[in-house]
């Protein structure tokens, strides 16, 4: 089945193609209008995805576009965790602090991120 010129067979759920779909969409919407919304989505399905290359590209566009939003610098906290890149993930996840000092699992992960760090 075709939709839309995905080809919906080839996903194992619905889930799956709702992901490619909204990926797809915010693709879409990204390139005719950047903005924090859309490349924070995009970088969100991209990290999920283990595109972690991509997930910080994106991730770091929506920052520039809105350097308030906590869970942005928490999930690209996350993606340099991907890479092993433990110095960068201590300081997106020191920004997403400077923004909300209650983000759940924010000071946890820090505590570990220093540990990693001070080995």
């Amino acid at each position: 089945m075709v939709v839309s010129g995905i080809l919906y067979g080839s996903y194992t759920s619905i889930g799956d193609w709702n992901a490619c779909f909204a990926y797809n969409f915010l693709l879409g919407r990204f390139r005719e209008s950047p903005d924090a919304f859309s490349s924070k989505w995009i970088g969100n399905i991209n990290l999920n995805r283990g595109n972690i290359d991509d997930a910080i590209k994106y991730l770091s566009v929506s920052i520039k576009y809105d350097n308030t939003d906590a869970q942005t610098f928490y999930n690209l906290a996350g993606a340099y965790i991907k890479k092993k890149d433990y110095k960068k993930a201590l300081t997106e996840i020191d920004n997403c602090l400077k923004i909300k000092t209650d983000f759940p699992n924010a000071q946890t992960l820090r505590a570990q991120l220093t540990d990693i760090l001070s080995q």
